[in-house]
């Protein structure tokens, strides 16, 4: 509960919820298409090891990267660096 109380002490209840609300939403089209892409791959003619190999991979290879990356980087920035930095 703590941490909710401090988060709101910060930015307030307007941008408090504006923030919560843009976590939730901000990769739930991601999500969503990963339900949908390997359907789409297996009727392409892919294997199910091709499409681990290519899409899966990669995928978390640059997730564990980002953390060593992005740690470092975010004692310097500010939040709006890593929304933008995320979008693209």
């Amino acid at each position: 509960m703590c941490p909710l109380v401090d988060f709101f002490a910060r930015y307030g209840s307007r941008l408090g919820i504006l923030i919560l609300v843009f976590i939730c939403t901000y990769r739930l089209t991601d999500f969503a298409m990963g339900v949908m892409s390997n359907p789409f791959y297996l009727d392409a003619g892919f294997t199910l090891k091709e499409i681990a190999a290519v899409v899966k991979g990669p995928g978390l290879l640059m997730s564990i990267l980002e953390c060593y990356w992005g740690a470092p980087w975010s004692r310097g920035s500010g939040p709006h660096v890593h929304w933008c930095s995320g979008a693209c």
